[in-house]
């Protein structure tokens, strides 16, 4: 985990974030960050907004963004009929403005199998690549 703290249990995360959100009586903003936001953070973004959009709002960034997401991804999400439209590769710069929404709930799902170096989120401040 790289010093960082284990803000969620391995099982039973999405019952855990269905009971929070139904406690706040809200749409929760959930973002994923990636290093490219091609696949993985995509995946994740459109999973969130396919399973619930009263409760949810999915979205994805990533540190090194790419230009486009990636064709396997938009094949496995229309094969489990999730939604794919207005899915794009984002720099998580478009969340750090002042007008961007507020997160309640950030994921980071890197690859350190490939050497990717995990963003770190600090809530409104510039993102940082560094581990």
């Amino acid at each position: 985990m790289r010093n960082r703290p284990n803000r969620c249990h391995r099982f039973g995360v999405a019952a855990d974030l269905a009971n929070i959100t139904r406690m706040a009586g809200k749409v929760c903003n959930v973002l994923f960050l990636c290093t490219g936001n091609s696949a993985r953070s995509i995946l994740g973004e459109a999973l969130i907004n396919g399973l619930d959009r009263d409760r949810f709002a999915g979205f994805s960034a990533g540190s090194h963004h790419g230009k486009d997401v990636h064709p396997m991804a938009i094949e496995t999400l229309r094969s489990n009929d999730l939604p794919v439209d207005g899915l794009r590769s984002k720099s998580w710069n478009e969340f750090s403005e002042d007008d961007a929404p507020v997160m309640d709930f950030i994921f980071t799902v890197c690859d350190n199998a490939a050497a990717e170096s995990c963003p770190v989120w600090y809530e409104r401040s510039a993102p940082s690549a560094d581990a």
